[in-house]
């Protein structure tokens, strides 16, 4: 499961690398891979909680983002989410 969350969100990634100014590749890179390290975080303390965030993020990672900006303000919200389940 985590491991096809996480090839879920570096394709998520790479799929919207589009140029935009505010939110470019490396950006969205560095949340991608903060976002798989909070996650595996999150799998080692609570395996249920953790799947629970993941189904969320699988959920709205198949809606096509607007633009690279939108796809940063998700990957906040996703990285919100495992911050908050982790405490």
């Amino acid at each position: 499961m985590r491991n096809s969350l996480l090839g879920a969100i570096a394709l998520f990634a790479l799929s919207c690398s589009t140029a935009f100014a505010a939110c470019d590749t490396a950006t969205l890179q560095a949340k991608a891979q903060d976002l798989g390290t909070k996650l595996a975080a999150l799998s080692q303390k609570n395996p249920q909680k953790a799947t629970e965030v993941s189904q969320k993020i699988s959920a709205d990672a198949n809606k096509p983002p607007a633009n690279q900006d939108e796809v940063c303000k998700r990957y906040d919200s996703y990285i919100a989410m495992v911050d908050a389940a982790s405490k």
